[in-house]
């Protein structure tokens, strides 16, 4: 992940009040851990390029 977004000058973007998000698409106590599907989301921003300043 943080090889593709350095290809497209993104980088991650975490702090004390940006933290990842998990959303989960099937029931945890319904479905067997091999079956579970879960999106995990992480903040992101444009990366700065430390050599324009």
């Amino acid at each position: 992940m943080h090889a593709f977004l350095a290809t497209r000058n993104y980088q991650l973007d975490f702090s004390d009040t940006r933290l990842h998000h998990e959303i989960y698409l099937t029931a945890p106590r319904k479905v067997e851990g091999s079956n579970q599907k879960t999106v995990i989301r992480h903040p992101i921003a444009k990366a700065v390029d430390a050599y324009k300043y």
